[in-house]
């Protein structure tokens, strides 16, 4: 390593500019990548294509209708009558216009509901509200008995306080780019067109096409936003910390040279963004001024330390050439273990921040040296010193007073790790997004005002042609349809049976003795040809049936829920079946539940990804440190940070999402920096130039502490912008790893030199320094 650092130091004392020169080529090489970039907005991107539970959804989908839903409420306000002729008509009117959406392909609402109407002489099916009989007395008021009693019309497209009513949008999204904005746009269009033609509605979207639009909406708001906020964070902390433009802009040349080419990279290898991968540019844009800060102040006291630049360089090279290397290692293993995860997205962050890590390291050890020496800065003028003097300070308490700190400090951070206890990973697709959002907001609406969001699916397949007429069958469907029902998560169920009961019920003259399905197979079999054929247009019913008849889908919609709780939905529905049902086998598909079962998933996936990482990282700084027993030292000041901020956030409420599974992978790497960086400085003194323990513990301090705390300062607000996020995950994320390095770093000034004056290896002579090396 050491003839490494002076290789690279002659070659930049040799030809800065040309070295410059060159790393500026990379990313001038690299950027074509960067118009291959695309951004992802399907909620598929989560799953891979072989996914069991996007392959079973998509199965259900070839089946019926290729469809994503979208629900347009609209709310009666300022005392308003929903069931007056003005809203009436303006539901009606809305509906109508709607159709004018693009890849809209059905519009369900509670004016063109199919109500049937049966007398002695005829039977009618058309829409429960006529435009043309607004006005007539008494009309709107049976419309409104009869939406009342109507089980598909209830809790779904009407609450239960009468003022609320849904409209049902089916749309065929074609694979093509913005397809999914337009359509979105279109909808918001005609809502605020609406609700200034209307002063007494409110309407709110929902659905699986707004979940859509709402991650790619929302994703790209946090990149316009954060990335140039935590920019100018970072310049304003370079700026009070260095107090110079040079060393600021230095670290911001190779900062922007590092997201270029990491991007490049990215572009070049077809991964695509999504709203959980867009995090990415923010990560590296942290790692890299986090990494560049600390070589920077390296440089700095080698020029305050020796006055000639060409040393000062020296310097830099071989007091960083080992720890960041080590460090970047392992902070892209850390990254690179998020490639075992199920989820895409997680893999191609893990790829993305890898590949930043790898550029910022060529771009800190190399670039920013030379950078510097060609400024001709000078020595230190940074606000340093100070620091650097209560690091020392802290390091001669720590030397007095071992045995009291020891105590103290296991005293106060064994105490949150009773919070494990209650540590859980749960999510929901609308949860993903935080309060305040429209999409959250309107979506928590949709659920406490009518039956929810959110739905589950099943396909009752008989295996035979015309099989759903058989009387058998229907039984059993109706059989299943009531057991969802007194299943106290679901709040309307959707089935065949409840429509062939009303046409049963008008083709004996509305006798509610009827109400129920026929007897034989040809009579169902009539009752729904019959009710078929007097379907209009766009009202068909084979979002409900297969072509050949011989399965029909159930659908419960419910509230949001836990992941947990779907999954034992799922299952114990399932279960029922098996025990309950003999004509027909079925399991509960829908976004929802793919979601759901990715989390459970992701929990196992952490514990694995962490073993992974842990060992990994364990194996190289064992192997580097060349000492099994330096490898465990180094190891416990940070696989317990992680652990104790874990026990925090779970003591102080919070709940855990799929930031979970980032978490452990994305700061382990990151937390051993500094870690490494300490016992690499220690070892130095005490193996190269003989100190005893507690001299290299203070010097350690005096000499690298205030590289370690200003680089975990960057790090934490850093990460602390993503609480600003529209997404609930990133806020998570950020909060919990602000506070992982934070505690890492209390960690790394008060755990470790108490373990490496404990365990550590005892000082050896001092040794003579090498030829044309600058001892530190």
């Amino acid at each position: 390593m050491n003839r490494l650092a002076l290789t690279l130091a002659h070659l930049i004392i040799a030809a800065p500019k040309r070295v410059i020169a060159f790393l500026l080529l990379i990313p001038v090489l690299l950027s074509p990548g960067l118009q291959h970039i695309k951004f992802n907005d399907d909620y598929r991107v989560y799953f891979s294509k072989d996914n069991v539970d996007l392959v079973a959804w998509e199965n259900l989908l070839d089946t019926y209708s290729r469809t994503d839903p979208l629900i347009v409420t609209v709310e009666a306000t300022q005392g308003a009558d929903l069931f007056s002729p003005e809203i009436m008509e303006a539901v009606q009117k809305l509906t109508e216009e709607l159709w004018q959406v693009d890849f809209v392909t059905r519009v369900d609402s509670i004016t063109n509901f199919q109500h049937i109407e049966a007398d002695a002489e005829e039977i009618l099916v058309e829409d429960l509200v006529l435009p043309e009989k607004l006005r007539n007395p008494g009309y709107l008021s049976s419309r409104r008995a009869i939406a009342e009693s109507e089980p598909r019309i209830k809790d779904r497209m009407l609450s239960s306080d009468g003022k609320v009513t849904a409209i049902y949008l089916q749309l065929m999204i074609p694979d093509k780019e913005n397809a999914i904005a337009e359509a979105a746009a279109k909808v918001r269009s005609i809502r605020d067109d609406y609700e200034q033609r209307y002063a007494n509605i409110d309407i709110r979207l929902g659905g699986i096409v707004m979940l859509n639009a709402a991650f790619d909406e929302y994703a790209r708001a946090d990149m316009a936003t954060l990335f140039p906020l935590m920019f100018l964070i970072f310049m304003i902390i370079m700026a009070l910390l260095f107090r110079s433009w040079k060393v600021t802009l230095c670290i911001v040349f190779s900062t922007i040279l590092t997201v270029f080419s990491a991007f490049g990279v990215t572009g070049f290898l077809g991964i695509e963004f999504s709203p959980h991968s867009s995090i990415a540019p923010h990560v590296i844009l942290t790692i890299s001024v986090a990494v560049g800060i600390h070589v920077a102040l390296s440089f700095l006291f080698g020029r305050a330390r020796y006055p000639n630049r060409d040393d000062a360089v020296k310097h830099t090279l071989q007091q960083n050439i080992y720890p960041v290397t080590l460090t970047s290692l392992t902070t892209g293993i850390g990254f690179l273990s998020m490639l075992y995860s199920d989820v895409p997205p997680f893999q191609h962050l893990g790829v993305m921040c890898a590949l930043g890590v790898l550029f910022a390291y060529i771009n800190s050890m190399i670039l920013i040296p030379a950078s510097m020496m060609l400024m001709n800065i000078q020595r230190d003028q940074s606000a340093t010193s100070v620091i650097s003097q209560l690091c020392k300070a802290l390091g001669e308490f720590l030397v007095r007073r071992k045995a009291l700190v020891a105590v103290v400090f296991l005293g106060l951070m064994s105490a949150p790790l009773y919070g494990l206890r209650y540590f859980t990973i749960d999510d929901h697709p609308v949860k993903m997004f935080e309060k305040g959002t429209e999409f959250r907001d309107d979506a928590d609406f949709i659920d406490q005002r009518l039956a929810g969001t959110t739905t589950i699916h099943f396909s009752l397949d008989t295996g035979v042609e015309q099989g759903i007429s058989d009387p058998v069958f229907l039984q059993d469907a109706e059989a299943f349809k009531q057991h969802l029902l007194d299943d106290p998560m679901i709040n309307h169920v959707a089935s065949l049976t409840d429509t062939l009961k009303r046409v049963n019920k008008s083709l004996h003259n509305g006798d509610k003795a009827f109400y129920k399905t026929a007897d034989s197979q040809e009579a169902n079999a009539q009752a729904l040809l019959f009710y078929e054929a007097n379907l209009p247009f766009g009202q068909e019913i084979n979002n409900e049936i297969n072509i050949a008849k011989s399965s029909t889908r159930v659908i419960a919609t419910i509230s949001s829920s836990s992941s947990s709780e779907i999954i034992s939905l799922v299952d114990r529905t399932h279960q029922w079946l098996q025990d309950n049902v003999h004509s027909f086998k079925s399991r509960g598909v829908s976004v929802l539940v793919m979601f759901s079962y990715m989390i459970e998933r992701l929990a196992d996936n952490m514990i694995i990804n962490a073993a992974l990482a842990t060992v990994l990282i364990g194996l190289v700084l064992t192997l580097t440190l060349g000492s099994v027993r330096l490898g465990l030292i180094s190891m416990a000041p940070n696989l317990a940070p992680i652990l104790v901020a874990f026990g925090v956030w779970s003591l102080c409420g919070g709940s855990l999402d799929f930031a979970a599974v980032l978490i452990f992978a994305m700061t382990l790497g990151v937390v051993v920096d500094d870690t490494v960086h300490f016992i690499s400085k220690y070892l130095r003194l005490t193996r190269d130039q003989g100190m005893s323990p507690n001299e290299a513990v203070v010097e350690t301090f005096r000499s690298i502490g205030p590289a370690l705390l200003i680089s975990t300062v960057v790090l934490s607000v850093g990460f602390l912008a993503f609480s600003l996020s529209h997404f609930h995950m990133n806020v998570t994320l950020g909060i919990m790893s602000s506070l992982t390095f934070l505690i890492a770093l209390i960690f790394d000034f008060i755990m470790l030199p108490l373990l490496l004056l404990a365990f550590g290896p005892k000082p050896k002579p001092a040794a003579e320094p090498l030829k044309n090396t600058v001892t530190a």
